[in-house]
């Protein structure tokens, strides 16, 4: 993924279409994805957070598993744009192998910054 623009590219996916989740349930994938979001920078104090809901409930929102490989390319080492258009080698060529996945079409609903205590105890069960 890389964009808007001419950037080094961050990671890439290549999964194939699996008949079922063999290392984790659709329900996980549902609470790591709507765990509040730690907000920071000038305009927050320390400890605020966002809840950001993810909702699979509608015709095309079916989680169907995948499986596959991601390779990190030299954007992804978090310290800013690099071009130097190296693989990140944490393994060998910078492939992960056998990562299991899900594809999905969630609608998004964001909700006015809380502390993270109130946003974590507020999670909608909906969305899960």
């Amino acid at each position: 993924m890389s964009g808007p623009g001419v950037y080094e590219e961050a990671y890439d996916f290549h999964f194939t279409k699996q008949t079922a989740f063999t290392l984790y349930t659709p329900k996980l994938f549902k609470l790591v994805l709507n765990l509040p979001s730690i907000l920071s920078g000038l305009y927050f104090p320390l400890y605020v957070c966002q809840r950001n809901q993810y909702y699979f409930n509608n015709a095309t929102a079916v989680m169907t598993p995948v499986l596959g490989d991601v390779t990190f390319g030299p954007a992804a080492d978090g310290l800013g744009l690099q071009t130097t258009g190296t693989i990140q080698a944490a393994m060998p060529g910078g492939v992960y192998p056998g990562n299991e996945g899900i594809t999905s079409c969630g609608q998004n609903v964001g909700f006015n910054p809380e502390t993270c205590d109130q946003a974590t105890k507020n999670v909608d069960k909906a969305a899960l």
